[in-house]
This record gives C-alpha cells, sequence and structure tokens, in this order.
C-alpha cells in the first residue's frame, strides 16, 4: 500500500470510529439494501377521515430573495443563485447545485402565493415528480421540509378552501400518505442529528392533524423519535447540539410550528424544550438582528430570533413560561458552558461572543468549522471581528475555505486546521477544548483555555489563549501562547468587516475605520501584524472582499498580546 492509499485508509478509520453503531448498520442497510419509493405509487392509500385542526396558523418560513411573480414566471432564487427553470417548474432540473436543488423541493415558496397558485404548483409536483430512486425531491430530509409546509399551508392556513376542495384535498391526501410512508421506513439513522429531528418533526405533525389509522402510525412513530432526540440534541442551557446558530433557528422554527399541532403532556415537554432554547436564539445574536456565523450558519436562511420570540409570545400566551427579556440580554456577561459558547452584551452597543466549544456531536460534525476560540466583536452596535461564514455545501475551494481554520478568528499552526477536514460535511482527527474557564466582575470578562487540535502534528503545539474584556476601557486583549517541542510557524488572524478600511499600518499596529469608529489593533510580544485579502459569506452564494490582519511568530514557546479598542478621536 503507497503512503497516499494509507492516508485515505487511515483518514476513513478517523472518521468512522466517531460514528455510533447504528449509523454504521444504517448506512451498510442503505448500500447493500436500500429500498426505492417507485413502489408507492401501488400502494393502497386509505380514504380521507378529516382533521384534528390546529387553532392558528403556523409561523411561514423565511423565502429571501423571491416574490409571487417570480415563482408563477417559474424564476426561483436560492442561495443567490437565480434560475429560471419554467412555469411549471421542471422538477428534474439538475443543473443546480444540491442544496439548491433541496430547496426548491421543501416547496417553501408556496407561502408566497395564495391558494389557487399554490394549489396549482404543488398538484404539478404531485402528478409530474412521480417517487423514483435517487431523486434528490424524495430524500428523507426535502421530503420531511415538503410535507411540514404542506400541512401547515394547505391544512393549517387554508383549512376553508381545502375543506371546500374536496378534488384535490384528496390528491394531496394520498401523496401526504405515500411520502410519509416512505419517510417512515427511511428515517435517517446513517446521519441522525438534525436531519432525524426533522423527520421525526414531520411525522408528529401529520400524526396530530389527521385523524385515522395511518395518523396513528406516523404518531407514534414520530414521537418516539421526537423525544428520544430532543433528550439527545438539546443541551441543558438550550442550545442545539450542533452549536450553529442557524440551524438552531431551523430547529426552534420547526418546534414552535410542531407545538401547534400538540396537546396534553407532550405540547407542555415541547413548550419547555422552546422556551430553553429561545434564550441562546436571543444571545447569540449581534445588535445588527443577525446571527453570529459561527460554524454552518448565515443569514437570510431561516426567521430571525426576534420574529421567533414574538411569535412565541402571541401563539403560546396561556402556555408559556419566562421569556428571554431584551434589557436583560443587553447589559452583561453570558455563559453557556454545556454549549461553549461565552461573551458580553453590552447596553452601550458592544457584542462579544467567543466560541470554546467542540466542534459539534462527535458522530455528526458536519456542520463544524475550524474554529476553537474563534470570536465576534460588534462595537458601537456594528459587526467589526467578522466569522468568515459559509458560501455553499458543494466540494471545492470554498467550502475548504470556509471550514478552515484560516477562516476564522483564532491562531492556526503549520498552515494546518485544527481538526482534518474533507469532503463537504466530513472530520478525521479533531481537536478538543481543553481546561476552559471563564468569569467576569463589574469591570471585566475573562475567559481562558487551551485546545489539542494541533497535537497531531509533529512536535505536538498546542495553543493556549486567553481573552478579556474591559468595560471600562472598551478594549478586548487576547493573549496567545504556542508551546511545541521544536520550533513551529503560527498565524492568528482577525477577519474585518468589509465596510472597513485601513488608515495606518506598522509591524506593530494597525488603525482602521469602520462603521462603528476608528479601531486600533496592536500587538506586543514575539510577532508582528499584517494585512491581507480575505473573503466574508454572510449568505449561501454571497462573497465580499475583506481585510484580515494577520499576526505571525514562529518558535517553540510563542507569546504575544493583540488589543483592539476603539479610538476617541
Amino acid at each position: 500500500m503507497n503512503g497516499g492509499s494509507l492516508n485515505t485508509l487511515l483518514r476513513y478509520v478517523n472518521t468512522a470510529r466517531y460514528l455510533k453503531t447504528g449509523q454504521i448498520v444504517s448506512q451498510l442497510k442503505r448500500c447493500v439494501a436500500a429500498s426505492s419509493p417507485e413502489s408507492l405509487m401501488s400502494i393502497a392509500v386509505p380514504e380521507y377521515e378529516g382533521l384534528n385542526p390546529p387553532s392558528m396558523s403556523p409561523i411561514p418560513p423565511k423565502v429571501a430573495g423571491m416574490n409571487r411573480t417570480d415563482i408563477l414566471n417559474g424564476v426561483f432564487s436560492f442561495q443567490n443563485k437565480r434560475l429560471n427553470i419554467g412555469s411549471p417548474p421542471d422538477w428534474y432540473f439538475q443543473n443546480a447545485p444540491a442544496l439548491w436543488l433541496y430547496n426548491l423541493h421543501y416547496h417553501d415558496v408556496l407561502w408566497l402565493l395564495d391558494y389557487p397558485e399554490a394549489k396549482a404548483i404543488t398538484s404539478h409536483w404531485i402528478q409530474n415528480y412521480l417517487p423514483e430512486k435517487g431523486k434528490t425531491g424524495w430524500d428523507p430530509y426535502p421530503v420531511s421540509i415538503r410535507i411540514q409546509n404542506w400541512a401547515g399551508l394547505f391544512f393549517a392556513k387554508y383549512q376553508r378552501e381545502i375543506g371546500e376542495d374536496i378534488e384535490f384535498r384528496n390528491l394531496l391526501w394520498k401523496s401526504i400518505c405515500r411520502q410519509l410512508h416512505w419517510l417512515s421506513r427511511n428515517l435517517e439513522y446513517h446521519l441522525l442529528a438534525n436531519h432525524l429531528l426533522e423527520n421525526a418533526i414531520a411525522l408528529s405533525v401529520c400524526g396530530h392533524l389527521f385523524k385515522g389509522a395511518p395518523a396513528q402510525t406516523w404518531r407514534r412513530i414520530g414521537e418516539a423519535v421526537l423525544v428520544r432526540e430532543l433528550t439527545e440534541q438539546i443541551l441543558p442551557d438550550g442550545m442545539h447540539f450542533e452549536r450553529s446558530p442557524m440551524y438552531h433557528l431551523r430547529m426552534l422554527h420547526a418546534l414552535m410550528n410542531l407545538a401547534i399541532y400538540l396537546n396534553g403532556a407532550l405540547k407542555h415537554n415541547v413548550l419547555n424544550v422552546i422556551g430553553k432554547m429561545l434564550r441562546p436564539a436571543m444571545e447569540f445574536t449581534h445588535p445588527d438582528g443577525e446571527i453570529a456565523l459561527l460554524n454552518d450558519s448565515a443569514f437570510n436562511v431561516y426567521p430571525e430570533s426576534t420574529v421567533l420570540r414574538d411569535a412565541y409570545a402571541n401563539r403560546f400566551a396561556e402556555d408559556k413560561g419566562e421569556l428571554p427579556d431584551e434589557r436583560e440580554r443587553r447589559c452583561g456577561v453570558f455563559m453557556y458552558p454545556d454549549t461553549g459558547y461565552y461573551g458580553v452584551n453590552d447596553s452601550g452597543g458592544v457584542y462579544l461572543i467567543i466560541d470554546a466549544a467542540p466542534i459539534g456531536p462527535d458522530y455528526n460534525p458536519g456542520h463544524a468549522h475550524g474554529d476553537i476560540f474563534s470570536f465576534e466583536l460588534s462595537l458601537n452596535r456594528s459587526r467589526f471581528i467578522v466569522d468568515s461564514g459559509v458560501f455553499d455545501y458543494d466540494i471545492g475551494e470554498m467550502r475548504e475555505f470556509c471550514r478552515s481554520t484560516r477562516a476564522h478568528n483564532t491562531v492556526e499552526i503549520e498552515q494546518k486546521d485544527q481538526c482534518e477536514f474533507w469532503g463537504s460535511f466530513r472530520v478525521a482527527r479533531r481537536g478538543y477544548p481543553r481546561d476552559v474557564d471563564a468569569d467576569h466582575t463589574e469591570s471585566s470578562f475573562s475567559i481562558s483555555g487551551w485546545h489539542d487540535g494541533y497535537e497531531r502534528l509533529r512536535y505536538r503545539p498546542r495553543h493556549f489563549r486567553s481573552m478579556t474584556w474591559d468595560f471600562t476601557s472598551q478594549c478586548l486583549a487576547i493573549d496567545d501562547r504556542i508551546a511545541a517541542a521544536k520550533a513551529v510557524k503560527a498565524a492568528s488572524r482577525l477577519h474585518v468587516t468589509p465596510d472597513a478600511g485601513l488608515l495606518k499600518e506598522t509591524a506593530r499596529e494597525i488603525i482602521i475605520h469602520a462603521p462603528a469608529g476608528k479601531i486600533q489593533i496592536s500587538v506586543s510580544g514575539d510577532a508582528q501584524l499584517s494585512v491581507e485579502k480575505s473573503v466574508f459569506c454572510p449568505e449561501f452564494g454571497k462573497k465580499e472582499e475583506n481585510m484580515v490582519v494577520v499576526i505571525r511568530g514562529s518558535g517553540s514557546n510563542i507569546f504575544w498580546q493583540t488589543l483592539i479598542r476603539k479610538l476617541t478621536s
């Protein structure tokens, strides 16, 4: 076996060793005896028996960059990629990224249409996009999202119309039955995480919405998975365990919509989970109203935290517990030790969030980035130090960059990543934060720790970082130390908002003009500063050129201190 083959084998081994046994078994079943959806057209569908109608409509999805006219003209825009696929749509269209095609089959766009228009597009999908193995729209994940949209739009928002439109209702009912029959036999146990929770929510929604024997089966399967996965996936401090603010919003949104169909103990339990999730949803939001871009996160994908918070207050007035207080969350320090996120919400417009977290669940780190001890910083209510975001999910240069350590505001050693990322979602060997300690007083907040992500390298380097925010001087001090058996090269990066401009640059000091004002970045110790170009990807499919301040040093015991402060003149 040559060196390349051995490295590939080791990469697979170091990826697979973190998986759960059930994942491996499920993956083998999919490869060896994968079921096919073609047989769905021949299954007997029982008669429609009616609804257990919810008393309110669900919270609509966020559909950015699209409007009713475009949809009716066959123009669809997902991930900032605008394509004309015809009217009625060509559901078999393939000349687009996989995530774009997933979005097409979610049917979120139906919420922008009136009843006859949504009915026409849905009927066309049912009659023309037949069950077929390997087709994007029949993957369990888009099935789960689409079913939730159909249930909410047609059987909640348009209850009266669907009750009078018997022909379309029966067409829709047969399709829902077949899709959920397929989904219940193809739950995503090979992936687990947010995919499996979406599967469970879709089954539970329809299990409670419809009457009859099929609904009882969906309800039984969905609830069993739902209860187990909520315990697994929602951390004690309320954050979704994949530690992506974007996916946290998605799971919060889906659970809030599920709750409108529930009753009794299960509704109470789900509302308790939602109440826990609302606080981190609000906390991990910058003063500009957008989420922190930690891990796979992007703007304009799901409803914002304030939208979900208000919807929760309006829909569950009699059931809700205490809600996060806007004034409270903007005046002080937050600590989420189970998640590993810490920071400052200052009433003066300062927002600091620090990622001292593991990369996510070891058995599914697909949405993780190389960002241990990275951070984002807003000053004067405007973003200044930014995460590079996420551009796409396709294997290639941009996916590799956005996951990499160099795309984040932390230290890279020997031009390697903290974890061995490969493919679009795979991780082999990975690092873990160690000895994380956070504290605060009336005048400051501080956090310290180290990680072992680079111990796989020659000379086994470790990165130690401490960060202190001084409330009085409005200054962030970052102390970095890299210890290794022999000399290594290290680089810390600070990615700056694209709206900023460089005013002064020396080897020890840089002054930047940004929307937040005039900002000074200085370094002391075993390092020097320079400015390079990078890219900022705040949304899928969107990239903007920005500057990155790079602090470089080398040695076997390197130390430097970086100061970031807003100048008064």
